[in-house]
């Protein structure tokens, strides 16, 4: 009969063996942090801190890799968590939430009913009776923060404070509540704010813009002559074109219907754009709206449909990251919500290594995530939403010597971004050299969804739709003027769903736009479905187009000749200063084809271009240019006019099937991996099982264990059969043990032999004998094999060490792992886990 085998830990100090009391030395420390805790405590377990920036202090003290667990709860934060160290962890505890917050609160039983003479200036009759008022000032809240001038590319202010209720953020009082009116008769385009910024390389203050440089335009509609007593009225709105937005302070004359901005538009203001009031008492008429009167102090709220005594209301002003990872190396934020910010969520410079995994970022006015200088660096499997600005900008990599950043944005979800700067502010961007971004779900803005500048960035695998909802002349990937960006790839990506907004312009929205004589991007094995438009090519060179699909697309694919026409590539244009930036001639750039020699190369003509093999099924044909198809190369396009060759086109199942019309048609198809493509759906016990691979962890006195992240008992037929302290030994089942590291354990009773095989090497052990054989080695045990209370015990480092290869911890709280790694053991998490 076979008899279940065990492995024997003896505690003691010599040899192979372990002291009861003592822990084989790991690389981390643990601290804890809980909204219950006192910065005064030690930071363990049972003693946790109470701030954050108080753990990364104390940690700032300690050597080698610390580990900092955050409790479940809500921490308000003030201040920026700055990071001055390496190898340092800050993560929510597994199975855990922590979320830090900026938000003020303010208490429901704050909120009376407005006065009669506020509520005669409200334009919505019905709203007097249903908008609330708050004193901020009597509540000790007398920060109000302000409204910054915005202009497309002018980043430099903070953002205005926000408000929120029950978690959701009010929005800031509007006129009209939907849409857009349009600028009637222009009396004064104005000055271009970027001309002012040009000439002196610095924005100007609102102080320094005179009355000739704003501008001044006819507005007809009968609400203005109703804001008499609106003494800060702003207006947000396309100027010129449709993806330049500008927001500034204006004036409005009730009885003329004239408007006069309070500061230059960056183009210049024209007639029959699109614009809208903000920040008015006067136009609060619908639930979630708000306005502060900055002189008195007093808020104004038109309360939410779900407005109860237990509603939370939060004011934020605060404007600050919430972390700075600058100049560190190995820093991990792991499963934290950080929300409720009018700055950024976490930012960095000379970052190495950062690992922002499993995060959510919500409700942040600025940038989400935003690292320059980073190399190694990777955010992934995190939710980032309602952004003000950017999801995530990564900037990484030499373009003088090419060296790669080999940062990697993978498996995000990005959501409701660009909603203050509604231009030029990409779910994800990255700059620099030898990026990544792939697997991610990118929808709902205003603009574009992925940017790119510089070189061999790679694009891949991504679900991109809902976006450039607001903006025309647009592309849900964008990049432009650049004839050294080169490299770059875009490729299994699947379009969706992108429809055309309304605009007074001439101009489309794209799914891929490469503008202004952009080039050397490969755009491959794409699917474009329901798209406006597929895509443009404004009349670059050495651009590709091959193996993609264009399904249901309303406008056609475009490359078109605008060199040798308007677009400006001589001397001094943008450009070609783009080109002279960098050392295009070097030999670390002579990879590049066709760029060394570029401007001896009629630069304005659309040469070396590659349109092959795409499919087209109900969607115009493509519109290519004549210099286009006479210096490039463009064949084997073709149009299908039935379903037949998809796995399922009904639910959205695009494999080109073998033998079908696509493949008889283009015989050198390649197949498109659509199941690949989009987000994977991610868990913190995926985490676990991909931090605790080749892992096996128990714990005394239970009959739980991990094994390679996952939970399972260590004998499903016996609850037993656990890991047991009996006169000062540890005991523990060598067949569980061995078995889940691959081995193959077998025993024959008549010799009392134990033999454990794994990747080859045979091991052999006979009960009673000090001695242990593995392969040709002999080695020889402290304690010897022997039977207990009809179990077969070993010695555990023997057997893990030297026939399994592995490393051994073990803890006075009776916690044990052995693992094929160097080990990083937080023995309360995972106690809590055996549980």
């Amino acid at each position: 009969m076979k008899k279940t085998i065990a492995l024997l830990l003896t505690m003691c100090m010599i040899g192979a063996c372990l002291t009861v009391g003592a822990a084989v030395p790991v690389e981390a420390q643990f601290l804890y942090v809980s909204p219950d805790g006192a910065d005064t405590n030690s930071g363990s377990v049972s003693a946790p801190l109470a701030t954050v920036s108080a753990a990364v202090e104390k940690a700032n003290q300690m050597d080698g890799t610390v580990v900092i667990n955050l409790r479940q709860g809500e921490y308000s934060v003030d201040q920026t968590v700055e990071i001055s160290r390496n190898d340092l962890v800050i993560r929510s505890y597994p199975g855990e939430k922590a979320t830090l917050t900026g938000g003020a609160s303010i208490a429901y039983s704050a909120f009376q009913a407005i006065s009669q003479q506020d509520a005669a200036r409200l334009v919505d009759q019905k709203a007097r009776t249903k908008v609330l008022a708050a004193d901020l000032a009597s509540l000790g809240i007398t920060e109000y923060g302000q409204l910054y001038v915005f202009d497309h590319g002018f980043d430099t202010n903070p953002n205005a404070p926000a408000l929120f209720v029950n978690d959701k953020s009010m929005t800031l009082s509007r006129y009209p509540n939907d849409g857009y009116l349009l600028t009637g008769k222009v009396l004064q385009e104005g000055d271009e704010a970027f001309s002012l910024y040009y000439n002196d390389k610095s924005w100007p203050t609102v102080d320094e813009i005179t009355e000739d440089m704003v501008f001044k335009f006819q507005c007809s509609d009968s609400h203005l002559k109703q804001w008499g007593q609106a003494n800060d009225i702003w207006v947000f709105g396309y100027w010129k074109h449709d993806w330049a937005e500008g927001r500034m302070g204006a004036s409005v004359d009730p009885e003329t219907g004239i408007v006069t901005s309070k500061y230059p538009a960056g183009f210049g203001a024209f007639e029959n754009r699109r614009f809208y009031f903000y920040n008015l008492l006067e136009e609060i008429d619908q639930p979630e709206e708000w306005y502060l009167d900055r002189e008195t102090g007093m808020l104004y709220l038109y309360p939410p449909a779900d407005w109860n005594p237990s509603s939370t209301v939060e004011f934020v002003t605060f404007y600050q990251p919430f972390f700075d990872v600058s100049n560190t190396k190995n820093v991990t934020i792991q499963g934290i919500h950080m929300t409720k910010s009018v700055g950024k969520g976490i930012v960095g410079d000379q970052v190495e290594g950062l690992l922002i995994n499993d995060c959510e970022i919500s409700n942040v006015s600025g940038n989400g995530i935003e690292i320059t200088g980073g190399s190694n660096c990777k955010v992934q499997n995190s939710y980032l939403h309602d952004l003000g600005a950017k999801g995530i900008a990564i900037d990484g990599g030499d373009r003088i010597t090419l060296t790669p950043g080999n940062n990697v944005v993978e498996n995000n979800e990005i959501a409701r971004f660009g909603q203050i700067k509604t231009t030029y502010n990409p779910g994800v961007i990255v700059y620099g050299v030898g990026n990544t971004i792939r697997h991610n779900e990118i929808y709902d803005t205003p603009h574009m969804a992925v940017g790119y500048s510089g070189n061999d960035h790679v694009i891949e695998y991504n679900e991109i739709y809902d976006v450039c909802k607001d903006t025309s002349d647009s592309g849900a990937i964008y990049i432009g003027r650049d004839w050294s960006a080169r490299g770059n790839v875009i490729r299994y990506n699947y379009f969706h769903d992108l429809e055309m907004t309304e605009v007074t312009t001439s101009y489309e929205m794209q799914a891929v736009y490469l503008d202004d004589m952009h080039s050397s991007t490969e755009v491959y094995n794409n699917i474009f479905y329901k798209c406006d438009s597929v895509a443009l090519f404004g009349g670059g060179r050495n651009n590709t187009f091959v193996n993609n699909l264009m399904l249901e697309c309303k406008k056609p694919f475009v490359l078109d000749s605008r060199g040798t026409t308007w677009a400006e590539s001589g001397e001094g244009s943008q450009i070609r200063n783009n080109l002279l930036a960098v050392p295009y001639q070097s030999e670390a750039w002579s990879k590049y084809p066709n760029l060394a020699d570029i401007l001896e190369d009629d630069p304005e003509l659309p040469k070396y271009n590659v349109i092959r093999n795409n499919v087209l099924y109900k969607t115009p044909a493509m519109n290519i240019a004549d210099n286009a198809l006479r210096y490039g190369t463009v064949e084997n396009n073709t149009e299908i006019t039935k379903t037949t060759s998809f796995a399922d086109y009904k639910n959205k199942d695009f494999t080109v099937l073998p033998d079908s019309d696509i493949t008889k048609k283009i015989t050198d198809w390649t197949e498109i991996p659509v199941k690949e493509i989009g987000r994977k759906e991610y868990t913190v016990e995926d985490n676990y099982r991909e931090k605790n691979s080749n892992q096996v962890v128990l714990a005394i006195g239970t009959a739980f264990a991990f094994v390679n992240g996952t939970k399972t008992t260590v004998d499903p037929q016996n609850s037993e059969v656990q890991p047991i302290v009996q006169n000062d030994r540890t005991l523990v089942p060598v067949r569980f043990i061995a078995e889940s590291f691959g081995a193959q354990v077998d025993w024959e009773e008549a010799t009392q032999t134990v033999t454990i095989t794994l990747d080859g090497v045979v091991t052999t052990l006979v009960i009673g004998s000090h001695e242990m054989k593995v392969g040709d080695k002999k080695v020889t045990l402290d304690v010897p094999a022997q039977t207990l209370h009809d179990r077969t015990l070993l010695p555990l480092r023997a057997i893990c060490e030297e026939a399994l290869g592995k490393t051994v911890f073990w803890d006075d709280a009776g916690l044990i792992v052995i693992s094929d790694e160097s080990l990083m053991v937080d023995v309360a998490d995972w106690l809590n886990r055996l549980e």
